[in-house]
């Protein structure tokens, strides 16, 4: 296992959050002059994909924590570790993006419950609270309880990086 896998994890997500951010404009783009069952098809697949990374991407990093330090319960270790380091702002980032994994995987449950508690920071939108979940104007919504976007990508991103730069082997 080399170390320098979750980079390549952590550039492979923001390379299709960029991707389907470019992709999600062109199809609204499009929409301003087509109502074309096409591009709201489009529009799903986006929501799709962007779902599909943001769990497997956090996946991959649990995974490679696991492989790299043989942690059993690798979200729990990190946290331990930044508490440690006084980073509780950095381990609230990662435990609502734990919760917002869990939940885009299992549905309804204990992580959406414990993430509805925590709505009102960072980057996730979820469904089940006061806060808008589709944008006025959306014509096909998912029916997720997390939205799947390129900054929820971004975020999942973010909090992989900044964890492992303060856990990582020296």
């Amino acid at each position: 296992m080399r170390i320098d896998d979750i980079e390549v994890v952590v550039a492979a997500g923001r390379g299709v959050a960029r991707s389907v951010r470019e992709g999600l404009s062109n199809i609204f783009a499009e929409l301003e002059t087509s109502a074309a069952t096409r591009l709201l098809v489009a529009i799903d697949v986006c929501h799709a994909e962007l779902s599909a990374v943001t769990v497997g991407i956090f996946s991959l990093y649990e995974g490679r924590l696991n492989a790299l330090f043989g942690w059993s319960k690798p979200m729990k270790e990190v946290s331990q570790r930044l508490i440690a380091l006084g980073e509780t702002a950095l381990v609230e980032r990662l435990k609502r993006m734990d919760l917002a994994v869990n939940t885009l995987k299992h549905g309804k449950g204990h992580s959406h419950s414990a993430l509805i508690s925590k709505t009102s920071a960072g980057q996730v939108r979820v469904r089940g609270t006061s806060v808008p979940f589709y944008p006025e104007g959306d014509v096909c919504p998912i029916p997720d309880l997390v939205e799947a976007t390129p900054e929820l990508l971004e975020e999942c991103c973010d909090v992989i990086e900044a964890t492992w730069q303060k856990v990582r082997p020296a």
